[in-house]
């Protein structure tokens, strides 16, 4: 099966204690210093979250919302699915997706969807791409 037509999609919810410990570390680097050498809590967020600091939320809803027009039912489906897990941020809530099927069938569009309405709630989205 090729990059394109599967990939994993894996929802992480973070605290915002960990944005902030992730901020704090960000000005201590400027000064030499870090949250170990300060004796404080460490956090070791994912590239892909670090990689979001330009992020236009307004800008991404927007697109996000436009995009949630044109789904089908399946990939409406699976948005619902999938935000379902982030909204209800309960321990028993799976937290980890796989969605697979074969090429064009829209799983990148449905990340196109899921992805911005994820960051607003302080959430990482991965998606994987599997062999």
């Amino acid at each position: 099966m090729g990059a394109a037509s599967s990939f994993t999609l894996c929802i992480v919810i973070l605290s915002r204690p960990h944005y902030a410990l992730a901020d704090i570390e960000e000005l201590l680097t400027s000064y030499n210093l870090s949250l170990q050498k300060l004796h404080l809590p460490t956090v070791d967020l994912p590239a892909s979250v670090l990689e979001r600091a330009n992020f236009d939320v307004v800008e991404e809803q927007a697109k996000a919302n436009s995009y949630t027009m044109q789904l089908n039912s399946e990939q409406r489906n699976v948005v619902e699915i999938l935000l379902s897990a982030v909204y209800n941020n309960a321990a028993d809530t799976p937290k980890c997706y796989f969605l697979d099927g074969p090429s064009g069938t829209g799983k990148t569009f449905v990340h196109s969807v899921v992805a911005p309405k994820c960051e607003i709630f302080n959430c990482v989205y991965e998606e994987v791409f599997c062999d």
